[in-house]
C-alpha cells in the first residue's frame, strides 16, 4: 500500500472517530407535555427551561421526534387535580421511572422553573441502566444496577443485559417516587421576593383618607414591609378657611402569611402588625390671627387581617393587591377651633396596590 493511500485511510479513520465522539455527546431526548390550561404551566416555557436544564442533552419535543429508540420524558399536568404533575422517564421505550408532583405551593413562572429542574434530577437520577425498575421474564420486580456495581464484583465479565417490558404511556409504573414541592424547595426558587407600590388607608373618626408608597421584603410565610403615608386638609369654621392640617403617618409592619389558596391567582390570608409614629402640624391661613401650631406627634400601633391576592405577568415580575381590616391604638388627632380634623386612631380599612419581583439566589 503506498503512503498516500495509508494518509487517506487514517484520515477518513479520524474523521469517523470524530463522528462518532460528537453523535454520543449530544443524545437526543424527547420531551412530550401534556395537561390543562388550569394547571398555568405554558407548555414553550417549559420546553425552553427543560432546555436549558438538561444541557448538553438536545431536547426535541415530540410531535417532532422521529427516533422512537430516544430517551422519552413525559410531563402530564393536570393529574386527578390542577396541581398535580407527573413525570415520566422512557429509556430505548423500556424502563420507567416515574415522580409525582405536588405544586399547590409554587405560583406563577416558578411553576414552569419547578418542574425543569425536577426532569433534571430525573434524568440525573435514571442514567441508562441505572435506578430504572424492570420487570424480568416472569413478571418479578427487578431494581437494575449501575454498570459501576456490576464492574466492580465481576472486572473480567461483561453483565448481562436484563429484558425489561416497555410501559405504554398511560399505564401506572410498579414504583413511584412522591415529592411534595413548596416553594424555594429547588435551586431555582427565589430567595426573596421584593415588592413596591402605592397604598391608601382610610380613618374614620374623624375622617381622613393617607396616601402614600409602601415596600417590602418577603421570605417564606414572613414578610417585613415599610410605608409613609400622608393627608393634607383645611380646617374650617363656617365659610370660614382657618387653615391647612398636614398629617404624615410612618409605620414598619411585620407580616405573616397564615393561610393561601390557588394556582394562577394566589389568594392569601395574612396576620399584620404595625409600630410607627405620626404627627400633624397645622398651618394658619393668610389674613388670620391664628397663630402658627407646633407639630403634634404620637406613637401608634395597629393589628390588622390582610387579605391578599398575587398573579404572575411575564417572568419574575407580577401584580400584588391589598385589602386591610383593623385596628389601632395610639396615633394622634389634630383639632381646629375644639374640632377634630384630622386623625390617626381607631377602626381603619386599606388597600394597596403594587408589583412583585422574585429575586434568584
Amino acid at each position: 500500500m503506498s503512503r498516500a493511500n495509508a494518509s487517506a485511510l487514517a484520515a477518513v479513520g479520524v474523521a469517523w472517530t470524530l463522528v462518532r465522539a460528537a453523535s454520543a455527546t449530544t443524545t437526543n431526548i424527547v420531551l412530550s407535555i401534556s395537561g390543562c390550561e388550569a394547571a398555568a404551566v405554558p407548555a414553550d416555557r417549559l420546553f425552553d427551561l427543560a432546555r436549558a436544564e438538561l444541557a448538553p442533552y438536545t431536547v426535541i419535543p415530540g410531535d417532532a421526534a422521529h427516533d422512537m429508540r430516544a430517551p422519552h420524558l413525559y410531563v402530564r399536568l393536570c393529574q386527578a387535580s390542577a396541581n398535580a404533575v407527573r413525570l415520566e422517564w422512557q429509556n430505548n421505550g423500556a424502563a420507567v421511572v416515574a415522580r409525582q408532583l405536588d405544586l399547590s405551593d409554587v405560583i406563577g413562572d416558578l411553576r414552569a422553573r419547578t418542574l425543569a429542574v425536577a426532569l433534571a434530577e430525573l434524568v440525573a437520577s435514571a442514567p441508562v441502566n441505572t435506578n430504572a425498575v424492570n420487570l424480568n421474564d416472569n413478571g418479578a420486580l427487578e431494581q437494575a444496577t449501575t454498570n459501576a456495581t456490576v464492574r466492580s464484583e465481576q472486572p473480567h465479565q461483561t453483565p448481562p443485559i436484563q429484558p425489561a417490558r416497555a410501559w405504554p404511556p398511560s399505564a401506572q409504573p410498579p414504583a413511584v417516587v412522591r415529592t411534595k414541592l413548596i416553594p424555594h424547595a429547588t435551586a431555582r426558587a427565589p430567595a426573596l421576593r421584593a415588592s413596591a407600590g402605592a397604598a391608601l388607608r382610610e380613618f374614620f373618626s374623624p375622617r381622613t383618607t393617607l396616601v402614600g408608597p409602601w415596600l417590602s421584603v418577603a421570605t417564606g410565610r414572613f414578610a417585613a414591609e415599610a410605608q409613609f403615608l400622608t393627608t393634607q386638609k383645611d380646617a374650617t369654621q363656617g365659610a370660614v378657611t382657618l387653615g391647612t392640617v398636614t398629617l404624615y403617618d410612618a409605620d414598619l409592619a411585620g407580616i405573616y402569611r397564615a393561610f393561601s389558596w390557588g394556582s394562577a391567582i394566589v389568594i392569601s390570608a395574612n396576620l399584620r402588625v404595625e409600630a410607627g409614629n405620626t404627627w400633624a402640624r397645622g398651618e394658619p391661613s393668610h389674613g388670620t390671627n391664628i397663630l402658627k401650631q407646633p407639630t403634634k406627634s404620637n406613637a401608634r400601633m395597629a393589628a390588622a387581617l390582610d387579605f391578599m391576592a398575587e398573579t404572575a405577568i411575564v417572568g419574575d415580575i407580577g401584580l400584588q393587591l391589598h385589602l386591610l381590616l383593623g385596628g389601632n391604638v395610639g396615633g394622634v388627632t389634630a383639632q381646629a377651633v375644639n374640632q377634630a380634623v384630622v386623625g390617626t386612631e381607631g377602626i381603619f380599612m386599606g388597600a394597596a396596590l403594587g408589583l412583585h419581583c422574585d429575586i434568584a439566589e
